[in-house]
């Protein structure tokens, strides 16, 4: 009576699966090569050289744009241009950034001390 229990959730799904593949296979178009019946109504080209403009448009577009001929915007550079740094300035950004690496170890440290090892992670 057990093993019916556990593996009846195995079973569903197994059904279901099988379910779902036969109507996947059974929609239109999904395998057109084993249900075509001629050549004209296979969805795919075994020729290597078809020259694919000739495939008819099932739905063509109202309007197509055409490419600009014009050359084109040269627009101006929009990042600042900035200067070389300094080596004061080099030094406390650095400090800076190494207090802000420090704040986050701490930070990221602090809730697995403090629970004594409860939260793994």
């Amino acid at each position: 009576m057990a093993l019916i229990r556990r593996s009846h959730p195995v079973i569903t799904g197994l059904v279901v699966a099988a379910a779902l593949f036969y109507l996947w296979t059974m929609s239109s178009g999904v395998l057109p090569r084993y249900r075509a019946s001629s050549t004209e109504e296979r969805h795919y080209i075994e020729a290597a050289d078809y020259f694919w403009t000739r495939l008819p448009l099932n739905y063509p577009p109202d309007f197509v744009r055409p490419l600009p001929e014009t050359k084109p915007v040269k627009y101006p550079k929009i990042q600042y241009p900035f200067t070389q740094e300094t080596a004061a300035a080099r030094k406390v950004r650095e400090e800076r950034q190494q207090a802000v690496k420090e704040t986050f170890s701490r930070c990221w440290s602090a809730p697995t001390s403090s629970t004594h090892g409860s939260q793994t992670s």
